[in-house]
């Protein structure tokens, strides 16, 4: 592992956030349509692509621009289509699958902390911080010992992990 290049080792963890990556592709608005969308939808897959030189090519023969632009700033990075196309990923097909798509529920929790931590003073900042990292430890602690969750359904993304490499294993 210590000869690994950064990109290496991004082909190894890192995902894109499939809503993120929906939203862009809507952003294009109605320069996108029909088939030339459906080919940019179906790169984010982690089931083998019937022909994925194909799908590129339809992207590329959109003619526009944008989806040119688009398409060149997936192909010409190191790490976004293996990010995108779990075959072209170094991660094992049943953690990709098991594995949350978005990253949704982590920029909640960010999202939860800043709100509460707005117009603090730097200490009072790193006290509040610091109270509710011992709050979603005990949380998880109870959670992992008892059985007993935060709220009426166990909805973290660990949670569905295991459950789903159980449910596959």
């Amino acid at each position: 592992m210590q000869e690994l290049g950064p990109y290496d080792y991004l082909h190894r963890f890192f995902r894109l956030c499939i809503v993120h990556f929906q939203r862009n592709i809507k952003a294009l608005g109605d320069s996108v349509k029909g088939k030339v969308q459906a080919a940019m939808y179906s790169l984010a897959s982690a089931e083998h692509h019937p022909d994925i030189q194909q799908t590129l090519d339809i992207i590329r023969q959109g003619g526009r621009k944008q989806k040119l632009a688009w398409l060149m700033e997936k192909e010409n990075s190191k790490f976004a289509l293996p990010a995108l196309y779990q075959p072209l990923s170094l991660i094992p097909p049943y953690i990709w699958k098991a594995s949350p798509s978005t990253t949704n529920g982590n920029e909640q929790a960010h999202h939860n902390v800043n709100c509460d931590g707005m117009g603090l003073t730097l200490l009072a900042g790193i006290m509040h911080g610091y109270q509710y990292n011992l709050c979603t430890m005990s949380s998880m602690d109870l959670h992992q010992m008892y059985g007993i969750g935060h709220q009426d359904a166990a909805s973290m993304h660990v949670h569905r992990a295991k459950h789903a490499v159980s449910r596959k294993g």
